[in-house]
């Protein structure tokens, strides 16, 4: 008979309770077996907990402080994973219900990533559209930037670009944010992106002076007639 520790823990059979009445030499409890498997037992407890002399105080915990050896910490550094599931965490007294995803994304970046716009009353032809967005909780953030080609073709209606992530608010019109528009390659026009509620696309709005400023939507002639060297660009935000 011998000890089980550390393999796994040992049971009655190797630590077995001596009662008053039991003889040195009776089954399983024979003097010189039990003994041993006491020794054997120590010996694997002090390997495992290793050597250096310190004693437990509130919040300190045994950590390895070398081959063989180990000292209580009250502040222990990790130079591996340390691993909490979602919930289960606790700072100070209050309980952080985000998730490991959630939390990420306050680190200081965010994840950008690549997407195709479903464009509406544009045919791109050899153009171009580079689109990227990322998330920070409910909020989207997006670019797009649209470079025309020779033959890429335009509607006499208002040119549309799908939204990355469906929008989440009550607004009809939203005013994600801005950018400029150089339809033949040489004049420049500020911009404006109108998010649609209904149709979850962004519209790009040009100021244009007639008896008063009116916004029009960026079309095939407007704010100038398009020609191959046409380019766009917008970026801005929404609720998601």
């Amino acid at each position: 008979m011998a000890t089980n520790f550390p393999g796994s823990l040992d049971t009655s059979t190797q630590q077995p309770t001596i009662a008053s009445s039991d003889e040195m030499d009776d089954s399983g409890k024979e003097h010189d077996v039990v003994h041993t498997n006491h020794s054997g037992a120590i010996i694997a407890l002090e390997t495992k907990l290793g050597s250096t002399d310190s004693n437990p105080s509130s919040g300190a915990v045994l950590m390895g402080t070398g081959s063989g050896t180990s000292a209580w910490d009250t502040t222990p550094t990790f130079t591996g994973d340390v691993t909490i599931p979602d919930g289960d965490l606790i700072l100070g007294s209050t309980a952080v219900t985000s998730t490991a995803a959630e939390l990420n994304i306050l680190d200081g970046s965010l994840d950008w990533t690549s997407w195709t716009p479903t464009l509406t009353n544009v045919s791109l032809g050899n153009g171009t559209v580079n689109a990227h967005y990322a998330r920070l909780g409910d909020v989207i953030f997006y670019e797009i930037e649209f470079l025309c080609g020779s033959s890429t073709s335009f509607s006499s209606t208002s040119m549309q670009f799908s939204m990355p992530v469906d929008y989440a608010g009550e607004l009809q019109f939203i005013g994600t944010g801005n950018g400029w528009v150089r339809p033949n390659g040489v004049t420049i026009y500020a911009i404006q992106a109108i998010g649609i509620q209904s149709t979850n696309r962004i519209v790009p709005y040009y100021m244009q002076q007639y008896t008063s400023v009116q916004v029009i939507s960026v079309r095939e002639t407007l704010p100038l007639q398009w020609t191959s060297s046409g380019t766009m660009f917008m970026a801005g935000s929404y609720r998601a």
